[in-house]
């Protein structure tokens, strides 16, 4: 069913969360779920039709149903600028993971690969709402404004989900802090997550945006120690693994959670190399992450 917090808006709760927008000009998702699946779930839910849909970011389980909308001819559909290509060849995204090599069929799956979208455009010349950018999650990872509800897909997590994950997904930890700030100072009266219930007020949403900040300051601080003076490049996951405890989780769900993981560990290490905290160097055959 879907969950109205607002005269014609309202969310689809699941794994992923659904936003619905049903307006006197126009009908519309924001996000569209993993799959056909998702999209079939809106349509035997909502008793309207739909233009088509914003999605936040190019990730599978937030652009998977992209396919099936224009496969029913819903083909108004808009993402963030820099990440079309990941939506029209959604393959790069098992590429870039698999260190810029070939996939092997192993990450080639529907949690890393979504069916592409031929008719993916711009948020920048969408028709539906206003887009925040806040990358981070994602290289430009997007909100939108529906009025005064904030869409926030994966910029903000609750407590509960970084209790249970334990280390967030960001290709860029910096920048996902720095647009929760941004996030913070909008404007908005409701915040709906990309993942987890629904934020009511200002004040439950900014509790949500700041326990999220603060995971990211505190997985840094444990990088910084974790490489300490100095220590082999390819040490660096797997120790940070065992000291957050989510080497169990990799064991129990597989390979692809294990790139899942790398992906933002990698990204603390690039900022923490940017920032001129560390840097890397051939040593003795191997290559190492020294301390400035």
């Amino acid at each position: 069913m879907v969950n109205w917090v607002q005269e014609g808006i309202g969310v689809i709760e699941g794994a992923v969360n659904i936003g619905i927008v049903n307006k006197t000009d126009s009908s519309f998702l924001i996000d569209t779920g993993i799959d056909n699946s998702a999209i079939n779930k809106v349509l035997k839910t909502i008793d309207f039709d739909l233009n088509g849909a914003l999605i936040t970011h190019h990730h599978a389980d937030h652009m998977g149903g992209c396919a099936k909308l224009e496969s029913l001819g819903i083909d108004k559909l808009y993402g963030p600028k820099e990440e079309l290509e990941f939506f029209t060849n959604p393959m790069i995204e098992p590429f870039t993971m698999f260190g810029g090599s070939y996939p092997p069929k192993k990450l080639r799956n529907r949690h890393l690969e979504a069916k592409p979208s031929k008719n993916i455009k711009s948020a920048d010349d969408n028709i539906f709402g206003k887009q925040i950018p806040c990358p981070g999650h994602s290289p430009a990872h997007t909100a939108y404004l529906i009025d005064d509800v904030l869409f926030s897909g994966d910029a903000a997590f609750t407590l509960e989900t970084i209790e249970k994950y334990k280390l967030l997904f960001a290709v860029n930890p910096n920048l996902a802090e720095i647009s929760l700030d941004i996030l913070e100072k909008t404007d908005f009266s409701t915040m709906i997550l990309g993942h987890g219930p629904i934020c009511y007020d200002k004040k439950s949403a900014i509790d949500v945006l700041r326990v999220t900040k603060e995971h990211y300051i505190c997985i840094r601080e444990m990088v910084i120690t974790t490489i300490g003076e100095k220590m082999l490049y390819t040490d660096l996951v797997p120790n940070l693994m065992k000291e957050l405890k989510i080497d169990e989780i990799v064991g129990a769900r597989g390979v692809t959670q294990y790139f899942l993981y790398q992906v933002p560990l990698m990204g603390y290490l690039g900022n923490l190399m940017d920032d001129k905290l560390v840097y890397l160097e051939f040593l003795n055959n191997a290559l190492t992450i020294v301390s400035e």
